[in-house]
């Protein structure tokens, strides 16, 4: 699954009360969590990996691909 944010989002921790990453992280984002959306008491645990990209970065890809 894939998810476009913008990198503003991927500075905040999980709870969204401070900053804990650089909007320029260049190393990625590895979360571990407990339970499930639907049973948050659920025993499993899932790790998950994502990257922080600039605006610039996605956007710039964009049009070397020649998307107008």
């Amino acid at each position: 699954m894939f998810a476009e944010f913008h990198p503003v989002v991927w500075m905040f921790d999980n709870d969204f009360t401070k900053i804990e990453y650089s909007y320029f992280n260049g190393v990625p984002i590895i979360e571990t969590e407990s339970g499930t959306y639907a049973d948050r008491e659920a025993p499993i645990q899932n790790e998950s990996v994502t990257w922080n990209h600039a605006t610039s970065e996605v956007l710039n890809s964009l049009i070397k691909t020649d998307l107008k």
